[in-house]
């Protein structure tokens, strides 16, 4: 499938943008692939900025189909409010194995401590349909994140879950309640996590990948 792409452009770099596709092969974008495969939208996007540093935006995007790791991904909704490089996103997922709303708050203005802010109301998750575990595995609950970091190595910050069951090989674990605090400074990664099953206070020592971002 092909993808049509219709941009126009403004005075004081105004734009207004949509794209359908009804089954375009991701693979013909890029030289890894990634995992992914066919995709299949509808996009628009109207707004001013053509740099993330100026751009202030509206897009809303459904996506009918994705391919992904060997799973097709359907009925996926987004939206996205983008003003100067903070992001408010709206999504929302109804697939038979996985369902769930997501708001987040991504502020990406100091690029060495954005910040992510997010709030995952998870209804399903079918990990072993998704071909994301072996094993069969499934998540919901209620997730909130606050986390800092330009990259993996440097992200600090907290989750909480609330109400969340984890169904293991046909046997259901209800943990109505989790806290986990991750710090990252330099060469030691700290993390604590409290929930109604386990405890735990771990820290690792020469667990910097600092080098690889030089």
């Amino acid at each position: 499938g092909n993808a049509d792409v219709v941009v126009d452009m403004g005075a004081n770099e105004t734009f207004t943008a949509t794209v359908r596709s009804g089954g375009f092969d991701l693979n013909q974008l890029f030289t890894d692939s990634l995992g992914l495969g066919r995709i299949a939208l509808q996009a628009k996007a109207k707004g001013q900025g053509l740099t993330p540093e100026t751009m202030q935006a509206n897009v809303e995007g459904n996506i009918q189909l994705l391919d992904y790791n060997n799973y097709t991904y359907n009925n996926i909704a987004l939206n996205a409010n983008i003003n100067r490089n903070l992001y408010a996103v709206k999504a929302t997922v109804n697939d038979q194995n996985l369902a769930f709303n997501l708001i987040g708050d991504f502020n990406l203005r100091n690029e060495k401590q954005p910040v992510y802010n997010f709030d995952l109301d998870l209804g399903n998750a079918n990990l072993q349909a998704l071909n994301l575990y072996p094993d069969p595995l499934a998540v919901s609950g209620r997730l909130e994140g606050s986390f800092t970091g330009a990259h993996a190595a440097t992200l600090s910050g907290k989750l909480a879950g609330n109400e969340l069951v984890v169904q293991h090989n046909n046997r259901s674990y209800p943990i109505d309640s989790l806290r986990m605090t991750l710090d990252q400074r330099g060469d030691i990664a700290a993390i604590t996590v409290q929930s109604t099953m386990l405890d735990a206070d771990m820290k690792f020592l020469g667990y910097t990948h600092k080098k690889a971002y030089d």
